[in-house]
């Protein structure tokens, strides 16, 4: 889920007194963050805005007291204290409150969490850990890119939340892929356990998954799309040495090329960028990569520049 969006629905339910401790944990979370300020701007913002519009309101009606107004003055003054306090708290301390793993072009990384969660990070990807994890009552990890998490049960069944640009995943114990870079779809894929994706820009609609299943979001033209019998071959191969091509064109095979080896391309042949694609090649680096694709398609990677044109033999 967006972190503005999230920072605006817990101050709705700070504001309304329905805010659960763990939910106020995650809140305290978010204003120590290095961007609380901005994201906090625009909440309160919008919140003072509706303030004017329900006092507007409240001017139309007879013998109606100025308690109310006050009372929702009193609540956004209270919210800005807080804020205030935590930001103040925060910087004093001095404490680093995330820890940033990141993987470059055509590296992948082994990562073990200090909750002893296991999370393999895929090219060109990034997650922050939470280190107030014990203290705030949730694990949290934000994602840029792909990775593979094997999250680990904890007797306090303390939550585990992901991230991404925009879908938030609640779990427990479980093993699950998510796929969330920069202009593109974000997948979700259960392996085992279960989980909750909770959409950014809906609140309160979730979607169940149970294990063979893949979840695909496009945000931008608000479409789901859930299928079953999923496995880790057809769904992240990657986490086990090979890319798999199956099932895509051959311009989506070169996009995913461009975000695991930050490589770019040029293809003008056009029914070559439609050919459906069936097959698999071992995760290596770019150039036995390039050698396999080469044998494998028919084709030809000739070095350009700093790009890469592709013909047919």
């Amino acid at each position: 889920m967006n972190k503005t969006k999230r920072i605006e629905e817990l101050t709705k339910k700070y504001a309304d007194d329905t805010m659960t401790r763990a939910e106020y944990n995650e809140y305290i979370f978010y204003l120590k963050q290095s961007s609380a300020v901005e994201d906090l701007d625009k909440v309160l913002t919008n919140y003072w805005d509706g303030i004017g519009i329900r006092d507007d309101k409240k001017r139309n009606r007879k013998n109606k007291p100025i308690r109310s107004l006050l009372s929702i003055v009193g609540i956004a003054a209270s919210i800005a204290i807080m804020i205030t306090a935590t930001i103040l708290i925060f910087n004093n301390n001095k404490i680093e409150e995330v820890t940033t793993y990141a993987t470059n072009y055509g590296e992948t990384k082994e990562i073990k969490l200090p909750d002893g969660s296991a999370v393999t990070l895929n090219a060109n990807s990034k997650i922050q850990w939470n280190n107030n994890w014990k203290d705030t009552d949730f694990r949290s990890v934000n994602i840029e890119g792909e990775a593979f998490f094997d999250i680990q049960h904890l007797e306090d069944d303390i939550p585990f939340q992901v991230h991404s640009k925009d879908v938030l995943i609640e779990v427990l114990g479980t093993s699950f892929n998510v796929n969330s870079r920069k202009n593109k779809t974000t997948e979700v894929y259960l392996e085992e356990g279960k989980v909750a994706l909770q959409l950014e820009d809906s609140s309160n609609y979730l979607i169940n998954m149970v294990p063979g299943e893949r979840v695909k979001y496009d945000a931008e033209n608000q479409r789901i799309e859930k299928t079953e019998n999923e496995t880790m071959t057809t769904s992240a191969s990657w986490k086990n040495g090979v890319l798999n091509f199956k099932s895509k064109s051959f311009r989506d095979v070169l996009h995913e090329l461009r975000e695991i080896y930050g490589k770019s391309f040029e293809c003008n042949d056009l029914e070559l960028l439609k050919k459906p694609m069936y097959i698999g090649v071992p995760y290596a680096d770019w150039e036995a990569v390039r050698q396999a694709l080469e044998l494998s398609l028919g084709v030809k990677f000739v070095k350009d520049g700093k790009r890469y044109k592709v013909e047919r033999e």
